[in-house]
């Protein structure tokens, strides 16, 4: 059943019954923001972006968040995936990366909201190819209002009420943010093993060592 913010509302004022509601869903959307941008609980959304030969960095959107996974596509259905990195790994490990010679990308990197690849593409897209596929937690353009519900993967509240609870301590309350501030931590690592899937072979096996009885 989905969790609504309503639901989330009420949690939130019985621990702080003096919490404006406007306040809350305030609030309530930056916890939302930072949680879908570090947890994978959303679909992915794909963003295409279209290359030009020679040009190794690209204005990504505003409203990524996160880049799950990216890949190079030179046609229909070749799938390449990029192997993520940063400019001070590429630093360290390959200080000439910027003056390799345009070619067939094999890293992508992040750079102040620009995606930079590496190599840079030898080839202009034309005709919808060659493309870089990313797939992304994206911002919403409408914030969570009062009668809206949390991600269905969203299987309790908690990790929302705890961290609105948190930042409200912060402000007001302050005795009682440490309090707050560790169960916010607690159902954020639950709510980041949950979002990795129901899939048994993704969890720890735990088997019960029963004692023999010997007779």
């Amino acid at each position: 059943m989905a969790i609504t913010v309503q639901a989330i509302y009420t949690a939130v004022q019985t621990h702080f019954s003096d919490i404006p509601e406007a306040t809350f869903l305030s609030l309530l959307n930056d916890v939302h923001q930072e949680i879908i941008e570090n947890i994978r609980l959303t679909p992915d959304v794909a963003v295409t972006v279209e290359l030009t030969a020679g040009q190794q960095e690209y204005a990504l959107p505003d409203t990524v968040l996160r880049i799950w996974e990216a890949a190079y596509m030179a046609q229909a259905g070749d799938y390449q995936r990029l192997k993520q990195t940063n400019v001070d790994r590429l630093d360290d490990g390959s200080p000439t990366w910027r003056n390799y010679s345009p070619s067939t990308p094999s890293r992508v990197y992040d750079r102040g909201g620009n995606l930079g690849l590496v190599p840079a593409p030898d080839t202009t897209t034309s005709g919808g190819y060659p493309i870089v596929t990313l797939y992304c937690s994206q911002t919403s353009d409408t914030p969570l209002g009062i009668d809206d519900s949390l991600p269905a993967m969203a299987r309790t509240g908690n990790a929302w009420t705890y961290r609105v609870c948190e930042r409200w301590a912060d402000m007001y309350h302050q005795e009682m943010s440490q309090f707050f501030a560790n169960l916010s931590a607690r159902e954020y690592e639950r709510l980041i093993t949950y979002s990795y899937g129901r899939m048994s072979r993704d969890k720890a096996a735990i088997q019960m060592r029963i004692p023999k009885v010997r007779y």
